[in-house]
């Protein structure tokens, strides 16, 4: 820590300065190291996957296991349909997401109040 008092005992601006300085490169070096810990642990995390979209292995937009599911599904299915075809996979049964998704893939359409039918 920089420390520098004048013959007044008063700080002078100098000082002043210096220390915002010290401590701007302090708050720089914090922002950078925890930046770099978490990419670093985003990349153990979620390396593979991204190498995979970077080759064009997935689509960004649906990964294989949920299409797997909607191939699954017979033409028109429910929520629970999917809910259980999940859940018989050891998956979540949070199925939400994935019918949004769908849908805006044009993948599948409403028919009726919890009920879908597959567009392919």
């Amino acid at each position: 820590m920089v420390t520098a008092v004048t013959v007044t005992g008063k700080e002078d601006m100098n000082t002043a300065e210096i220390k915002s300085i010290v401590d701007d490169e302090r708050a720089s070096r914090f922002a950078l190291w925890f930046a770099e810990r978490c990419f670093h642990y985003q990349l153990e995390i979620y390396g593979d996957k991204i190498d995979a979209l970077h080759k064009n292995a997935i689509s960004p937009q649906a990964s294989m296991g949920n299409i797997r599911y909607l191939d699954a599904l017979p033409k028109e299915f429910t929520k629970e349909d999917l809910v259980n075809l999940r859940l018989a996979n050891n998956e979540s049964p949070v199925v939400k997401t994935i019918i949004c998704r769908w849908v805006k893939e044009s993948l599948i359409a409403k028919i009726g109040t919890n009920l879908w039918q597959k567009i392919q």
